[in-house]
């Protein structure tokens, strides 16, 4: 299970190695909207599969990283409704304002602690974390690039998890709720000096709008470069046993996606 996050109503982002880690075809990508109890039908809920995946070209993963770790998936338009809204992206022009210790707003059914071997959360959660400058968390992870974004509690405590990935970091700033990043890795989970890290949206937007307008090609079947086995954790759980039958019969066969739209 990953999450994700609309951007429109027919368009999400997620994680890369969430839509290259399975052999799928891309209509078994099932994106699932207006839900807050993740093993309940819910009257909110809005199913949809996939029609295109397109995953960014240079997704690459390594022992200590994940290079553009970003999807779009592509799917009929959901309707829209209070418990499914898009978010605003960022401009071109935005920036984090440090100066203010800005927290980024995480939110996803993922593990509530490290190590729940597909344990997850049955109600959606939501964590305000620290954003940090990426000169400090190069102190942990010396392969940051300026395309992540890391985030931490310097005691740690408060993080995103396995199962939370490809879901969204948003900032508030002014009642006025932005994307900013998606879960993409870390080591362990609100570990003391090893902080979650996102991909940073801004550094993507011409990619994102190239997808909007057809202007790339979807997915094929073929793997991304890189390893198969990093050493940090990709935070995503792959365990597809978490689901009920009676809510999802045939789980085993698709990537659930759970859109994390309604809160914003």
């Amino acid at each position: 299970m990953c999450g994700a996050v609309l951007i429109a109503p027919d368009l999400a982002l997620t994680a890369a190695h969430c839509t290259t880690k399975y052999s799928l075809n891309q209509y078994d990508f099932v994106l699932s909207s207006g839900k807050h109890e993740l093993f309940k039908n819910e009257i909110s809920q809005q199913d949809r599969h996939a029609e295109k995946v397109y995953t960014h070209p240079h997704y690459f993963t390594s022992s200590d990283s994940e290079l553009n770790d970003i999807s779009l998936l592509k799917f009929q338009p959901f309707e829209l409704d209070p418990s499914t809204q898009p978010i605003q992206l960022p401009g071109v022009d935005f920036k984090i304002d440090m100066s203010i210790n800005p927290k980024g707003i995480i939110t996803g059914w993922g593990c509530t602690y490290e190590g729940c071997n597909g344990a997850v959360s049955p109600f959606l959660q939501e964590v305000h974390v620290p954003i940090l400058e990426n000169s400090d968390c190069k102190k942990a992870y010396p392969s940051i690039r300026d395309s992540m974004i890391c985030a931490a509690e310097a005691e740690g405590g408060k993080d995103s998890c396995q199962g939370d990935s490809g879901g969204p970091m948003v900032l508030e700033e002014d009642s006025q709720k932005t994307l900013i990043g998606l879960v993409s890795w870390g080591i362990g989970c609100a570990c003391k000096g090893y902080p979650g890290v996102y991909t940073r949206v801004t550094s993507y937007l011409k990619w994102i709008q190239d997808g909007i307008d057809n202007k790339i090609e979807p997915d094929t079947t073929q793997p991304p470069p890189g390893e198969n086995t990093p050493d940090h954790n990709e935070r995503e759980e792959n365990n597809s046993n978490i689901f009920q039958p009676d809510v999802w019969a045939t789980a085993e066969a698709y990537l659930v996606i759970c859109i994390l739209a309604m809160l914003f």
